[in-house]
């Protein structure tokens, strides 16, 4: 099975940011699997190698959220061999709100998230992310 995440994708604005983010760890000999262009996302909550996609699709479908703008943040690492490097946001109140609502334990249609405990956020990778 594959491992599952909820995610935002981003328009070419923050994507350009994003890879001018990578060029400048490229040039300052950061070596690694950078992501591409088309992959790059926003987690909102990891859920892992367990699902039921029909479920996900429905509670995610069930979830409303206004339009909201964010600031990328400072960058960090998942401490794993993979040495994967993250981009928080910086005023992240409307996005940490939407991934709540996806998380929260109490929706009809709950899932099981994941526990992370290489997450440097917490075990359970509450803050949104970009890798």
């Amino acid at each position: 099975m594959a491992r599952i995440f909820i995610a935002l994708r981003f328009g070419d604005e923050v994507k350009k940011a994003l890879v001018a983010l990578q060029n400048a760890l490229r040039a300052q000999g950061v070596e690694g699997n950078y992501c591409a262009w088309g992959n790059l996302h926003m987690t909102l909550a990891f859920i892992g190698e367990r699902y039921d996609l029909p479920t996900i699709r429905q509670a995610v479908n069930e979830v409303r959220f206004e339009p909201f703008t964010m600031t990328l943040g400072p960058l960090g690492t998942f401490p794993t061999k993979a040495g994967v490097v993250w981009c928080g946001v910086s005023d992240g109140e409307a996005v940490t709100a939407l991934a709540n609502q996806l998380r929260e334990p109490s929706r009809p249609m709950a899932w099981p998230i994941a526990r992370r405990p290489s997450c440097p956020i917490s075990p359970w990778c509450c803050a949104p992310h970009t890798s």
